[in-house]
Formats: C-alpha cells, structure tokens, sequence
C-alpha cells in the first residue's frame, strides 16, 4: 500500500509541474539533482553557523543522514568517527542519533571486515527512498 501512495504522491507532482505536454513529464528526479540539494541543504546550516558566530544550527538527525546521502553518491565510505566532523556533532549525539535512525531502519551499521575496531554506516535502500523524496520535494 506504502509503495502505491508513493507512486501516486510521485505521479500527482509530476503532473502539477508539468507543461501539459505527456513528454515533459518525469515522475523521477536525476541523481545529479538529488545529490545537488543533498549539498545545498548541508552547505546551508554550515552557512548559516558562518553568519550567526557561535550560534549552533545543528539539526542532527538530518544532518547525519544527508551526510550519508552525499558520501553513497560519491562512492566514499562513512564510520562514525568521520560522520559528523564537517557538522561538528559530539560524538555522544551522533552515537544517539545513529541508534534512533538504526532502529528507525534509515541506516546500518557493518563491522569493518579488515579492522574490527572500525565500523561503517550507512542508508539502507528505506532511508535512500525516503531520502529521494524529500530532496525531490524541496527541489519543487
């Protein structure tokens, strides 16, 4: 049922912003797009922090995830010491937030196979589509 309202959710906006035109109309969005938010609304905060010296714009849960979001689209790998440093989360936040995303099923955890004191994070495909549809909905 889940997959159909967003399948219709999908449809329903394409045709709002559409020409009228059959051919114009594009139910997915480009991956370059999608990944072009990701970083827009990540370089947001960032700027924002610059603008208001030393007044914390941290969304965390958000934050973390666009920050796994943008990783996956360029192919790098993400543990927990390296998630966060660019947003300057403490590590007992982001070790809260990484959990409450974990059992939310956004994200995963997997053991580092060549070094066991490592472990990597990342989207599952439910955090990847939801993900998608966001940034498709701030993209419009």
């Amino acid at each position: 049922m889940r997959e159909k309202l967003l399948e219709l959710a999908r449809a329903l906006h394409a045709l709002a912003n559409s020409t009228g035109e059959p051919e114009n109309i594009r139910l997915e969005p480009t991956k370059d797009e999608l990944l072009g938010e990701a970083r827009h609304q990540f370089k947001t905060r960032l700027l924002r922090e610059a603008h208001f010296e030393g007044l914390p714009f941290h969304e965390t849960g958000w934050e973390i995830l666009l920050e796994l979001y943008i990783a996956e689209a360029e192919g790098r790998k993400l543990n927990v010491t390296a998630i966060g440093l660019d947003g300057h989360i403490p590590t007992a936040t982001l070790v809260r937030w990484i959990a409450l995303l974990e059992q939310r099923q956004l994200l995963v955890r997997q053991p580092d196979t060549t070094d066991r004191r490592r472990t990597w994070i990342s989207l599952t495909a439910l955090g990847i589509e939801k993900l998608d549809f966001c940034l498709w909905a701030c993209i419009r």
